[in-house]
C-alpha cells in the first residue's frame, strides 16, 4: 500500500464504562511529517452520527469524548462503533482513515474478572491456526468453519496459543462477541539461555503485539509468554526468572494499563514460579491424568485440586485453568479408563470442568486444544497432537458433545 507524504500514522482507542448507559473514548492520534491544521472526527453508532472537529498545531492529537445511551461491547452484544478521522490543511484533506471499535472495560477485582463491572467466566480453547496442506495459511472459509463450531460448542473465548494470529482472526472476534487472550511467541523459555538479547527480542515483540492488536475490544489480556522454565531449571528460582518477568510484565503494562496481564505456568515450573508475583490473573496449564497420573483420573483430578488450593490461598488472585487435556484417536473406545479412548478424554475433561468451576476463585477454563493439530515428529505424538475436541478436519469427538453440554448450562 502507499501513503501521502502527510498522513495519519497511528490510532490508540482506549474505554471505559462511566454508568449503566454512559461510557467514555479516550483517543490519541499521531500524524507523520504533519503541517495539517484541523482533524476531524465522525463516529458512527447507535442511529446517531457525531462529527467533532479540533484544531492542530503539531504531530500528535489527544482527546476524550463521553457517549451517551452508549451500547457497549459483549459477549451477547459485540456492538461496534466506526470512527472515520479526516486529516485536513487548508481546507484539504491530506488522509483519512476509518476503524471500528468497542466500548467496554476489562478488570480484575479479588477473585473476579469483570467484563463491563460484570463478571465472566472464560469457557474456550487454546488454538492453532493449522489445517491440512495450507498449514498454518490464512484460509478465511476455515476461520468462519472454527468460529462456528465454537459457538456450537457454547465456548466464549480462546488464546492464541502461542504466537500472534492473523489479523482477521480478531476481526471476526470483535464481531462474533469472542473474548482473546492475546499470545506473543516467547514459549517455554530456558532461562540457562536468556541474557540481555532474549529480553531486547522479547519487548519487541510485546511492543508490536500491542502495537497492532491495542484497537480490538475482543483482546482482553495480553500473554507475553507461555509456560517458561519448562526444562525445570533450579536457577530460574534464584531471582532470575523473577526478575525477568518483573521487567517484561511491567513493560507490557506500560504500554497498555488498560487489560489483565497473564503467562501460563506448566507443571514443570511448578507451584511457586514467579511469574504469578507479577500476572494479574494466574493461568495453569495441567496435564495430571496424562503426563503425570496416567489412567487414574480421580487422582489427577485430586492432586490438581490441591494445587490450585494452594497457589490461590497463597497469592490472592483468580486462576484461569489455560490448558488441560488428553490425546485421543477418533474411533477408539474402552468402557474402562483407557486413555486415547474417546471415553477417556470425555471424563477428565468433564470432571477438570466440574473441579474448576467448584471453586470460587476460578474465572475460567481453556481446554487444550480445539482441534487435532500437526507437531514436530517425537516419539509421544502419533502424526498429530491428538487432544483436539475436534479433528484435523474439525469433525467432532465425544468430548465436543460432553464440552456442548457443559458449557451449554
Amino acid at each position: 500500500y502507499t501513503t501521502p507524504k502527510q498522513f495519519i500514522k497511528d490510532v490508540t482507542i482506549k474505554t471505559k464504562i462511566l454508568s449503566a448507559a454512559k461510557g467514555k473514548v479516550k483517543l490519541n492520534i499521531d500524524f507523520e511529517k504533519s503541517t495539517a491544521d484541523k482533524v476531524v472526527l465522525n463516529i458512527f453508532g447507535n442511529g446517531e452520527v457525531i462529527i467533532k472537529e479540533f484544531a492542530l498545531n503539531n504531530s500528535a492529537f489527544e482527546t476524550e469524548f463521553d457517549l451517551n445511551e452508549c451500547r457497549f461491547w459483549s459477549c451477547a452484544d459485540p456492538y461496534l462503533y466506526e470512527l472515520k478521522i479526516e486529516l485536513f490543511e487548508d481546507e484539504a484533506c491530506l488522509d483519512e482513515y476509518s476503524i471500528k471499535f468497542g466500548v467496554r472495560e476489562i478488570k480484575v477485582d479479588g477473585y473476579k474478572l469483570l467484563l463491563n463491572n460484570e463478571p465472566i467466566f472464560l469457557k474456550g480453547f487454546g488454538k492453532h491456526e493449522d489445517f491440512p496442506v495450507i498449514g498454518k495459511g490464512l484460509n478465511l472459509a476455515l476461520l468462519v468453519k472454527d468460529f462456528s463450531l465454537m459457538k456450537w460448542i457454547n465456548a466464549n473465548s480462546f488464546r492464541t496459543s502461542h504466537y500472534p494470529y492473523a489479523e482477521e482472526w480478531l476481526d471476526f472476534a470483535d464481531e462474533k462477541g469472542f473474548l482473546v487472550i492475546n499470545e506473543v511467541p516467547a514459549v517455554s523459555l530456558d532461562f540457562r539461555k536468556t541474557n540481555g538479547a532474549t529480553l531486547k527480542n522479547h519487548k519487541d515483540f510485546i511492543r508490536k503485539l500491542i502495537n497492532r492488536d491495542k484497537n480490538h475490544p475482543s483482546v482482553i489480556m495480553w500473554a507475553p509468554g507461555n509456560e517458561p522454565n519448562l526444562v525445570g531449571e533450579d536457577s530460574y528460582y534464584n531471582g532470575t526468572g523473577d526478575n525477568y518477568w518483573k521487567e517484561i510484565c511491567e513493560y507490557t503494562k506500560l504500554l497498555d494499563p488498560t487489560r489483565p496481564v497473564t503467562i501460563p505456568n506448566c507443571q514443570r515450573a511448578g507451584k511457586d514460579d514467579p511469574v504469578f508475583n507479577y500476572s494479574d490473573v494466574i493461568s495453569l496449564n495441567r496435564y495430571y491424568g496424562w503426563y503425570e497420573n496416567p489412567g487414574l483420573i480421580n487422582t489427577a483430578v485430586k492432586r490438581f485440586e490441591d494445587e490450585m488450593d494452594y497457589i490461590a490461598e497463597k497469592y490472592k488472585k483468580p486462576i484461569f485453568v489455560t490448558e488441560f487435556g488428553a490425546d485421543t484417536m477418533p474411533g477408539f473406545h474402552s468402557i474402562s479408563d483407557q486413555m486415547f479412548t474417546e471415553e477417556y478424554q470425555s471424563e477428565l475433561l468433564k470432571k477438570y470442568c466440574e473441579l474448576i468451576e467448584s471453586k470460587n476463585y476460578t474465572v475460567g477454563e481453556h481446554v487444550w486444544n480445539f482441534a487435532d493439530f500437526k507437531t514436530p515428529q517425537h516419539f509421544r505424538r502419533v502424526v498429530l497432537n491428538l487432544k483436539g475436541v475436534f479433528n484435523r478436519t474439525r469433525d467432532p469427538k465425544l468430548a465436543a458433545f460432553t464440552l456442548r453440554k457443559i458449557w451449554g448450562k
